[in-house]
């Protein structure tokens, strides 16, 4: 099947399949971006990066494309060497960084990727023009400016208008991507490093607060890659093939394909996809994590986010539905794998439920038997009836998430078999266990 998204304003949707002004792109494989690369060097040869390292840092971005269930890969097909002082010192010389891409790469049948001294802003990149960084730089850097080539703005780009803090506008303002939040001018320097949360202070011309900024998004701030692997959107990657499709598919003579494998999880968990022709999650807040995931056609793999949560405590989940046209009732279920045997089936993993045109509230407590560990957390949505887990909503969405839980009591007198003891209060590294009373 084929999924007909081409939206009038010329701005596509991810799904199953993507669609540009009529024309289907079937599923099938990945995408592989030939990068032509430049390593520029001062004139003896020193000031910049080995060549393993660029290898190193290419093999991060295909990492970073995979965490984030987009199928796209970058292989270098050509490697140039240059020690030259006029081109290692290019602050802001755009025609001096055409001249070395001219120069020594493959433009435009590869990417022209080029790492040299100081080109005076830590980095440069345009939509079909190309990719430049200063040393040292970092992969981050490349992954940002890559970006930019393939037709990504700034998550705070306000040049078409202001991007409203509710998200009206948001395919013709800011950087005409709808499912990433609208972000103000200046963002990078409210992003807290330390503890990679956004300071909420600025409003927008209505007066409504900026909030749920992706403080590691792709396009956000690279220097943010610390708060996590780089995140890229579903629309944002729509937009990438978008402009690959449009200025690249006849030079690099290859089908563009999208990754249909991020229907289903690939640990054991039963797979499931939802539809969203009319609602969809559009955001998750528990403890440390606010996701604003918005439509991801079914069904979205986050389990690289980690809830944080503690044994015995008590937590409340606030749950954000999405709608399209008409406001429905939605009603949400809510499931924890606590013993991580590969499915929610289990007394007390279905941890909550709820329903409501608007956000709901979902309170639940860990229980005070549950052991230092990772888990998987399911949420579904649907329309009309309560969603089971294995099922796929027939109105509605799915995502996942991981849950890192502390267990603050463990420890030898607690009268639980826990940690890594072999009976109760003893084994492991509380010491020998009476065989009569080892379990």
């Amino acid at each position: 099947m084929y999924a007909q998204v081409c939206l009038p304003d010329g701005h596509y949707q991810a799904s199953d399949y993507l669609v540009y002004c009529g024309e289907s792109i079937p599923c099938e494989t990945q995408v592989v971006f030939p990068i032509s690369l430049v390593l520029v060097y001062k004139s003896d040869c020193t000031g910049n990066i080995s060549t393993s390292t660029a290898h190193d840092w290419i093999a991060q971005l295909n990492d970073w494309w995979e965490v984030n269930n987009i199928n796209f890969r970058y292989e270098i097909t050509r490697l140039e060497i240059v020690c030259d002082d006029q081109y290692y010192y290019v602050p802001e010389d755009f025609d001096k960084m055409e001249e070395i891409r001219d120069r020594y790469t493959d433009y435009p049948y590869a990417v022209p990727l080029i790492q040299t001294g100081d080109v005076g802003a830590g980095g440069w990149g345009a939509l079909d023009w190309l990719a430049i960084a200063d040393y040292p730089g970092g992969a981050d850097f490349w992954f940002h400016e890559l970006g930019h080539f393939f037709g990504l703005l700034h998550t705070n780009d306000n040049e078409r208008g202001e991007q409203r803090a509710d998200g009206a506008f948001c395919a013709t303002t800011g950087d005409l991507v709808c499912d990433t939040p609208p972000t103000p001018l200046g963002e990078c320097d409210l992003i807290n490093l330390n503890t990679c949360a956004y300071d909420a202070t600025i409003r927008d011309s209505t007066g409504d607060l900026y909030q749920g900024v992706l403080v590691n998004n792709i396009m956000t701030c690279p220097s943010a890659d610390i708060c996590g692997a780089p995140n890229i959107t579903p629309g944002q990657s729509a937009r990438m093939y978008f402009h690959y499709i449009e200025y690249f598919k006849a030079n690099f003579d290859q089908t563009i394909l999208v990754d249909c494998a991020i229907a289903a999880p690939t640990d054991g968990y039963c797979a499931v996809r939802g539809q969203t022709t009319q609602e969809y999650i559009d955001r998750v807040r528990l403890a440390n994590v606010d996701n604003q995931s918005g439509n991801n056609n079914g069904y979205w793999n986050f389990t690289h986010f980690e809830v944080d949560l503690v044994a015995s405590g008590a937590y409340f989940m606030t749950l954000f539905p999405g709608h399209k046209d008409a406001i429905y009732t939605e009603y949400w279920s809510v499931w924890i794998d606590y013993n991580q045997d590969g499915d929610f089936n289990d007394p007390g993993e279905l941890i909550g439920q709820a329903s409501g045109n608007e956000r709901v509230r979902i309170g639940f407590q860990i229980p005070y038997t549950v052991s230092s560990r990772t888990c998987r957390m399911r949420i579904a949505m649907n329309f009309g009836n309560y969603p089971t887990s294995c099922t796929s909503p027939s109105n509605g969405e799915v995502e996942d998430y991981t849950l890192k839980i502390i267990n603050h009591s463990e420890r030898c007198e607690d009268g639980i078999k826990n940690g890594n003891e072999t009976g109760i209060d003893c084994g492991g590294s509380c010491g020998s266990c009476d065989t009569e009373f080892e379990q």
